[in-house]
């Protein structure tokens, strides 16, 4: 399932999700970015930020696996209290 999408999330929040899987590479947390924030197409924001598209690619489907799961933390949470 899709959580996240292109060009519709805020930025501080895909930048904060960037911490979990402790990505080291700016080029590629920008062109992540970009995406998701900016609404980029992966292929322009890899050619911007000079990364191979298939890593966006797998990059944004594991924040979208994170960033699921916090969905689901936060609806326990919500129907406990």
């Amino acid at each position: 399932m899709n959580y996240l999408t292109r060009g519709g999330e805020r930025e501080e929040v895909v930048r904060l999700l960037l911490q979990i899987p402790k990505v080291t590479s700016n080029n590629l947390k920008n062109a992540v970015v970009d995406y998701l924030v900016k609404g980029y197409s992966q292929s322009a924001a890899a050619i911007l930020h000079d990364v191979q598209q298939p890593h966006i690619s797998s990059l944004v489907k594991r924040l979208d696996g994170i960033y699921g799961i916090y969905g689901e933390i936060k609806a326990i949470e919500n129907n406990t209290r």
